[in-house]
């Protein structure tokens, strides 16, 4: 979660953890609504 706090895009994400952005994007996605939150904001 730290990275998706700090900001960066899903591409940047998706380039740390070697994976594409649009991967990167969907689990994403599925964190925050296992999460309860709407956006990164409210991680």
């Amino acid at each position: 979660m730290r990275p998706a706090r700090e900001g960066p895009t899903g591409s940047e994400i998706g380039t740390r953890l070697f994976v594409s952005p649009r991967t990167a994007e969907w689990h994403l996605r599925k964190i925050l609504g296992k999460l309860g939150v709407t956006s990164r904001r409210h991680l």
